[in-house]
């Protein structure tokens, strides 16, 4: 679970960067391509990843702890 969960928060955490930042948009919406390339004008790749360790290591915590107790409380209900 923790693995997964670390792969997922790496694959996931260029789409949550750019949510943040249309939500934060101030003034006038803009479309998402426009978003993105100056996103990567600005800060490159990089920019992508802002926080990905923090969002990786949440992520680990978070998903080992969820099937550990799945799998406790699978064994209560099933026996």
């Amino acid at each position: 679970g923790a693995l997964t969960g670390g792969f997922g928060s790496i694959i996931g955490n260029p789409f949550d960067v750019m949510k943040t930042l249309a939500q934060t948009n101030k003034g006038k919406s803009e479309p998402l391509a426009t978003l993105v390339s100056k996103m990567y004008k600005d800060q490159g790749m990089a920019g992508f990843y802002r926080g990905v360790e923090v969002n990786i290591m949440r992520a680990c915590v978070l998903n080992a702890t969820k099937m550990g107790c799945y799998d406790i409380s699978k064994g209560y209900v099933a026996d």
